[in-house]
């Protein structure tokens, strides 16, 4: 087994293998069928597919522990923090519960990628409006901006595929 960077290619094969089954559904026989000048503009007509569909079946949920002061309990009692409370002569209890968020990094990784599509001068106006229809279904999830690290992988991302569709296409010529 290869490995690139801690990376095993058979992984990769296996992603690959699993994103061209996904755009052979009949949602994306539309795509198939044009003609794409940048690959920035393919991505975006993928993505707002994708996302348009996931948001029919509803946006991925997990659980997001959370701590905070409250009047009533909810989950598990904070003790030292409550009794810090107690002497700031609050009527609060402390407390740290699960609840179940759209919030999490898989649609952080969505809406990230859809505005960093929004702002690239590559997409068609077109696809601007469909990811921006899409984007107003994410707005419980948190903008990545706080995260740059995240912001700057989408962004190498789609700036390494994108050159490597234009060697390919050159290389076809």
């Amino acid at each position: 087994m290869t490995t690139d960077k801690g990376i095993f290619i058979q992984n990769i094969y296996y992603m690959l293998s699993y994103a061209y089954q996904v755009l052979q559904q009949q949602d994306y026989q539309c795509i198939a069928s044009e003609k794409f000048e940048r690959i920035d503009d393919l991505f975006a007509a993928i993505l707002a597919k994708g996302v348009s569909r996931q948001l029919k079946q509803g946006l991925y949920r997990e659980y997001v522990s959370r701590s905070e002061t409250r009047s009533v309990l909810r989950g598990k009692l904070d003790l030292p923090q409550t009794i810090k409370t107690r002497i700031q002569h609050k009527p609060q209890v402390a407390c740290t519960f699960d609840e179940l968020s759209e919030d999490n990094l898989y649609n952080q990784i969505l809406k990230t990628t859809l505005h960093v599509l929004l702002r690239d001068k590559n997409v068609s106006t077109e696809r601007k409006v469909e990811l921006k229809k899409a984007l107003l279904f994410l707005d419980t999830v948190t903008l990545s901006a706080e995260q740059p690290e995240l912001r700057d992988a989408v962004e190498s991302l789609l700036f390494r595929a994108a050159r490597y569709a234009a060697d390919h296409r050159k290389r076809q010529l």
